[in-house]
């Protein structure tokens, strides 16, 4: 039976079973629905329970990790060394729309109106109305923030016309500046159309529902009018192709953006930079585009120019005044156009770059640093949507000829709260994507890139890799048991991946409570270079141990809940919902008529194998490889990926792993 090793603080009696865990559930649900989001809170964009369950799973989960599988860092960064200014032929720097800013800004913002961004509605800068706004303002704002999600725009844009008053319907221009100064998405709502003599035109429903306030008519007759508006979707970058995330072509163009000019650890480390490196050198025909903040363009340079020594297409870099993320997938839909007969780089860009799944927190840097592809030569546009590139997933389907979008339930929902329906957001994704069919999928994982590789075969057929969780944990688990013999922490033949009691026993003696697990087992999980740091893998070993140990029932045993802490058992019932969640994932996309395989991996953010982020670059699969202790996982990946009949090329990917994200995460094929 696996033992989890003794807490920081033993916890009182009153903290330990059953009854204690499901007080941590209802806490943690509580804390993810009363955070701060605009001008109210999680709870007012009517997630579905199912939804909030999950995002409350990886709350407690995480939060456990950070309370009792704290493992102290090993990891000695050597000294930077500034790079000798070079520029090679072939290296061309550009400046981006935030040169020149500053470079101090907020990384993220919660604070923004729930309409922030998009086409003319919430433009960037707007501010919602204040305490010192009239009170009908401030009235109307209140409405919005609490029935948007629903009731739905059409419905609350009118009662927040009603509220602002006849004086303010009085001038259409002043009522559409006055209701997107409270929160309602204009942009969308100029999308509603509502057919009919007594209707009005996509454009004018503003107009509309001045005319009926002015005129005085009946609340409730005006409103079941509205109930008939058609949203008409018109795509926002017309001839946009969105490259084939299942597909072979080779692309015209790739996309980075790098946080540093160094590396972190060094060369082999998989921080940005070398994984900026790696691809430069696996694709040497693809022109290469690279977002960089000014502190860091120099050493970019440098080392851009020592690449071209093994390329023929040029690398841009585009020099940003704004702090960046690594997260290029995040920030502009990578696609092309077709423009006689030739392909040209696009982008479709969300309302706003954004993070996290139950709220859509506002990053500016990434927002506008998207906008400086144009001066690349990119054809843009901005899409009144919220997406998150990670979790949507565009194939072609070739075999039944229609391409398909998979997204992530997290961008449906980000949607419904700028006040559509799920039919109407899901009909602007299909519109904007030029999909035949859009799929949602649960959200096991933050984003759908961490469970799901696709891949058509050779009949036009796509075939999906998905995550098996316990199949990775069992390979890392091996692994670990492996370099604690080695290193003879554990004797061997004194455990198996699913007999774990005998690797607890062991690591307990190396659990301080004030410290965590001490260096000195973790060095056993290092395979002795800097770029591989024992404190990693021991993260890797620690979160497949807990997931076997779920997978297990340890929980669901009375004779051990009982003297389990509260949060232990929260975390093994959340780890094993989870489990179940991507058996739900897997069942959704069987029933495309895909043929699903699953494939060892261990999405588990910083801490997970993840191995199936991973990209189709012409004829190869670019993979993400990770730490030391991940190669088994990951190898029986490559191996079950490469019998599709493609070529499978590793990436090192470590450091942006232990950064919660991977190859997908940080590039963007244009193809």
């Amino acid at each position: 039976m696996p033992r989890t090793p003794r807490p920081p603080h033993t916890p009182p009696a009153a903290q330990v079973g059953p009854v204690a865990a499901r007080a941590v559930e209802a806490e943690v649900r509580g804390n993810v629905l009363a955070q701060p989001f605009g001008s109210g809170t999680v709870a007012d964009l009517a997630l579905p329970d199912s939804f909030v369950r999950r995002v409350a799973d990886r709350a407690i989960i995480d939060s456990y990790n950070e309370r009792f599988r704290v493992v102290e860092d090993d990891a000695a960064r050597p000294s930077a060394h500034p790079r000798a200014a070079a520029t090679a032929d072939g290296v061309r720097m550009i400046r981006g729309v935030t040169f020149g800013q500053d470079a101090d800004g907020p990384d993220e913002q919660r604070d923004v109106p729930r309409n922030f961004g998009g086409r003319g509605a919430g433009a960037f800068g707007v501010t919602l109305a204040g305490r010192g706004a009239a009170y009908e303002a401030r009235r109307a704002q209140e409405i919005v923030t609490r029935r948007l999600a629903r009731d739905g725009l059409p419905a609350t844009a009118l009662e927040a016309v009603r509220t602002l008053g006849p004086a303010a319907a009085g001038q259409v221009d002043l009522l559409k500046a006055a209701l997107s100064g409270v929160g309602v998405p204009t942009d969308l709502l100029a999308m509603f159309e509502l057919p009919g003599a007594d209707g009005f035109p996509q454009g004018d429903a503003a107009a509309w529902m001045a005319a009926r306030v002015r005129a005085g008519d009946a609340a409730m007759a005006v409103r079941e009018r509205l109930g008939r508006a058609v949203l008409r979707a018109v795509p926002s970058l017309a001839g946009f192709e969105p490259t084939d995330d299942a597909g072979s072509r080779v692309p015209v163009a790739a996309r980075l953006q790098v946080t540093r000019g160094d590396d972190w650890l060094g060369e082999g480390d998989g921080g940005s930079i070398d994984v900026a490196r790696q691809v430069a050198a696996l694709a040497p025909d693809v022109p290469l585009f690279i977002g960089v903040q000014t502190a860091h363009a120099a050493d970019l340079c440098a080392h851009a120019s020592e690449w071209m020594a093994r390329r023929s297409a040029g690398v841009t870099i585009i020099e940003e005044g704004a702090r960046l993320s690594q997260w290029a997938q995040d920030n502009a839909r990578p696609g092309c156009i077709g423009r006689g007969g030739k392909r040209t780089p696009a982008a479709l860009l969300p309302r706003y770059a954004s993070r996290h799944d139950e709220l859509t927190a506002y990053v500016p840097g990434d927002t506008h640093a998207a906008e400086s592809l144009s001066s690349a030569g990119f054809a843009l546009a901005r899409s009144p949507l919220h997406f998150q590139g990670g979790n949507l997933l565009v194939v072609e389907d070739r075999a039944r000829r229609e391409r398909v979008l998979l997204l992530g339930e997290a961008e449906v929902y980000r949607n419904i709260a700028l006040g559509l329906t799920r039919d109407q957001a899901l009909e602007l994704f299909r519109v904007e994507f030029a999909a035949q069919r859009c799929v949602v999928v649960p959200a096991a994982s933050y984003h759908l890139d961490y469970e799901v590789f696709v891949r058509t075969d050779a009949d036009g057929r796509p075939v999906a890799f998905v995550a098996s969780a316990l199949e990775g944990a069992r390979a890392v688990a091996g692994s670990g048991i492996a370099a604690m013999e080695r290193a003879g922490v554990l004797p061997a033949g004194a455990a198996a991946p699913d007999s774990l009691d005998a690797v607890w026993a062991a690591l307990g003696t190396h659990f301080d409570p004030a410290f965590g697990f001490r260096a000195t087992v973790a060095a056993c999980f290092s395979s002795g270079t800097v770029v591989d740091p024992g404190a990693a893998g021991l993260r890797v070993m620690l979160e497949a141990m807990d997931t076997l140990a779920a997978a297990s029932g340890l929980d669901e045993r009375p004779e051990v809940a009982r003297g389990l802490n509260g949060h232990t058992l929260a975390m093994l019932a959340a780890r094993r919902r989870t489990l179940d969640d991507r058996i739900a994932l897997r069942s959704t996309i069987a029933e495309l008529g895909w043929r699903v395989v699953e494939t060892s991996a261990m999405p588990a953010g910083r801490r997970g194998v993840s191995v199936l982020n991973a990209v189709n670059c012409g004829p190869m699969v670019l993979m993400p490889f990770g730490a030391g202790i991940c190669r088994s996982a990951e190898g029986a990946a490559a191996e079950a990926v490469a019998s599709n009949g493609c070529s499978v090329t590793g990436v090192r990917t470590a450091e942006s792993q232990r950064r919660h994200g991977a190859l997908r995460c940080a590039l963007a094929l244009h193809g």
